[in-house]
């Protein structure tokens, strides 16, 4: 029987911008990474071995980026952390509309009981993102962010590990993000939102921090979830994100409260 795994997160984000151009008419583009934590994994690797955009809906008009691949550990990328990857000029007053990356063979999960390969089936090396929608303006940034979902790209079955990648792309000058701090750390809180059918997990460092990127502008619903054995009362509210800013949740940092005697029977 397949299940998934762990709630983890990969993020590409490709920057724009046509400021200090060495051309008149250009944008830049830039690469990074970003994950969700884990807190039983040591580490998870990612191969990448190619990334094109397409300015058109249809045809196979594809662009290669300038880079050249890479393995990457995602869980230190976790929570607003990112790693530059690509860094180039690229026309601009055009719009990206798909964006493809290859997948390598050299995906891998470093668990305390040695490294579990992940089988990358041929027909899901390739991946499309349809539907990106995003302006390239001289004088404009425009970051593009490839959120890959590992909750449901990396499954277990019969003790084998599968990496069917799933994601989503957003322009994150039309979205916000949210951040906040959860404590005490012996309550292993598990971050989740949710909108309008939209639901993200987040695993907080150790310090509490917890972050979602590419929301959309709206009200969310933030709760966080700590284990049944952990003794601490579940939390929800809501806080409300406002496109292209950063919002900070307050109490800094929420303080989970133990859970009663009568509540534990």
């Amino acid at each position: 029987m397949m299940k998934k795994i762990l709630p983890l997160l990969l993020v590409i984000g490709i920057w724009s911008c046509s400021n200090n151009d060495p051309s008149e008419n250009a944008a830049r583009l830039r690469i990074k990474l970003t994950d969700a934590p884990s807190l039983t994994l040591k580490g998870l690797q990612i191969e990448i071995d190619s990334i094109e955009v397409s300015l058109y809906d249809t045809g196979d008009d594809w662009v290669a980026l300038d880079y050249g691949g890479g393995t990457y550990n995602m869980l230190p990328l976790s929570n607003g952390n990112t790693q530059q990857i690509s860094d180039q000029y690229f026309p601009a007053d055009g719009i990206i509309q798909r964006i493809k990356l290859l997948f390598g063979d050299g995906n891998k999960l470093q668990t305390t009981e040695g490294d579990k390969e992940l089988i990358l089936a041929e027909e899901n090396r390739e991946v499309i993102i349809e539907g990106v929608n995003a302006a390239l303006y001289s004088h404009v940034v425009c970051n593009i962010v490839i959120d890959i979902n590992a909750l449901i790209s990396v499954t277990e079955s019969n003790g084998n590990y599968y990496l069917t990648p799933v994601m989503r792309a957003f322009d994150e000058a039309f979205t916000g993000s949210l951040r906040g701090y959860v404590s005490p750390a012996m309550a292993n809180a598990t971050a989740l939102i949710a909108s309008e059918g939209d639901t993200l997990i987040s695993l907080p460092e150790p310090d509490g921090k917890f972050m979602f990127l590419g929301l959309k502008e709206g009200p969310w619903k933030i709760f966080l979830v700590s284990p049944p054995d952990s003794g601490y009362v579940d939390t929800v509210f809501v806080d409300t994100v406002k496109m292209g800013k950063i919002r900070d949740i307050v109490p800094k940092p929420i303080v989970l409260k133990k859970r009663t005697e009568d509540a534990q029977k």
